[in-house]
């Protein structure tokens, strides 16, 4: 009597099941991607909407209307409530000018006529001295030249 092996699976296994697909998952939105934009692009407009409200009142405090109560009795400490919102609305307008240009990068080096990777890296704020300087060598017909320039140009002016 000769024992029957299996000759496919020697320890008579079942086959092993397919390990099932893992689905791509769907792509975020613009919005959601990008929501730390939208919320200093929200406060900069209230606060900057409340900088000009308040100016306002300040230069009709002569008058009597219903926005002389936002403006306090001393001289100075309305001057000083007008110099820290425009202080902060200035600070808040270059957060988001900063912020939307960089999603403005990535969308444009993401686009299928994207931008260079040697381009990228020279407008990038990131990219030291350094790297400017390795750039200058990076073999290829490109604009990033322009861009090294650029920035060589700011960082010796400043």
């Amino acid at each position: 009597m000769s024992a029957e092996i299996n000759h496919d699976n020697g320890d008579n296994l079942p086959p092993p099941e397919p390990e099932p697909k893992e689905l791509p998952r769907p792509l975020r939105s613009q919005i959601f991607l990008n929501k730390i934009t939208w919320v200093i692009a929200f406060v900069t407009g209230a606060v900057l909407v409340f900088t000009i409200v308040y100016a306002w009142a300040v230069a009709l405090s002569g008058n009597p209307n219903s926005l002389t109560h936002l403006v306090p009795g001393s001289e100075s400490t309305t001057l000083r409530i007008l110099n820290a919102l425009a202080q902060t609305s200035a600070f808040l307008l270059t957060t988001l000018c900063a912020s939307t240009l960089e999603v403005l990068v990535w969308a444009t080096a993401s686009s299928p006529a994207g931008i260079t990777m040697p381009s990228l890296l020279a407008i990038s704020p990131s990219t030291g001295m350094m790297g400017l300087f390795k750039l200058l060598f990076w073999e290829g017909k490109d604009l990033h030249l322009l861009w090294v320039g650029k920035r060589f140009q700011a960082n010796l002016s400043t």
